[in-house]
């Protein structure tokens, strides 16, 4: 409970969530106050966050679950500002679909939260709890515009297949759990070895279920749907935030608990950047062809 500080932004964005979605509901058309009020949360919180990156070196929290180091927090403040400006350049968007709502900043801000919660994340079930925090209000963005069809649509197929992924990232946590005895990062990297051939499909699941969330190929195929047929500001939040988030946890992944095991996470590194490849050549022959 010493360290506690060391948390703030996350505590800070929590109660100001709490805060603006009562100050939402009991005041009448607030949707102004609500957006500019969530920009000065989001500036806040990267300051609050930069003041901390200059004072600490690594810190464990929570039973060593959080971890606080000079990467949790400089991505913390890249996902901030990049949750700023498309909030900063939503506004007119809003305006003219008259989808100005207060519920758009607080799912911005909500989402934010879990990204925040997945960076620092040091356990597999912290890292899924953020994760789904982030990924209940993505489903809800890509809906906002609920009188067009193709959001709705938009928001069904990125909820099954957002599921789908998270089934399968889920089981892959559960076999490194079955073979390490924990949930915890440090734990986990000292536990296994490359002898544990098991593992691989454990972690194959892990690195597919990250993959689809961050649109990575071949596992994209969810991205040009739920992005045509999302409001265009939420599209925009879908290609940059996330996936700061997302990449964070996939270098921590590999980095922290999957350490020993670099022959096997190698092989299917190559074979995402040689599917990208593939693709990308297919892509530019039939546009030369056309």
């Amino acid at each position: 409970m010493n360290n506690l500080h060391l948390v703030l932004p996350e505590i800070f964005i929590s109660l100001s969530i709490m805060f603006l979605l009562i100050l939402g509901v009991f005041k009448k058309n607030s949707f102004y106050l609500i957006h500019n009020m969530s920009l000065l949360v989001l500036l806040i919180t990267a300051v609050i966050t930069f003041n901390e990156t200059i004072s600490i070196n690594n810190e464990l929290l929570f039973s060593q679950s959080i971890i606080i180091d000079p990467l949790s927090s400089l991505m913390k403040i890249v996902t901030l500002l990049a949750a700023f400006i498309v909030l900063a350049v939503s506004t007119n968007y809003l305006k003219i679909f008259n989808i100005f709502k207060i519920e758009y900043s607080i799912l911005i801000l909500s989402s934010v939260l879990g990204m925040m919660i997945m960076i620092s994340a040091n356990d597999l079930i912290v890292f899924y709890m953020g994760l789904e925090l982030q990924s209940l209000c993505l489903y809800v963005l890509a809906t906002f515009n609920r009188d067009n069809l193709k959001s709705s649509e938009a928001g069904l197929k990125y909820f099954v297949l957002s599921a789908l992924s998270s089934g399968l990232l889920l089981y892959g946590c559960s076999l490194i759990y079955g073979f390490s005895g924990s949930t915890n990062f440090e734990v986990i990297s000292t536990q296994l070895n490359s002898n544990d051939y098991a593992l691989t499909f454990g972690i194959v699941f892990i690195l597919v279920g990250l993959a689809f969330k961050i649109s990575a190929v071949p596992f994209h195929m969810w991205a040009p749907d739920v992005y045509e047929g999302s409001p265009t500001t939420v599209t925009l939040f879908f290609t940059m935030v996330p996936k700061i988030a997302a990449l964070t946890v996939f270098i921590r992944f590999l980095y922290v608990p999957f350490l020993n095991l670099i022959d096997q996470w190698q092989m299917i590194i190559i074979f995402f950047i040689i599917s990208f490849y593939v693709i990308w050549c297919n892509c530019s022959y039939r546009t030369n062809k056309y």
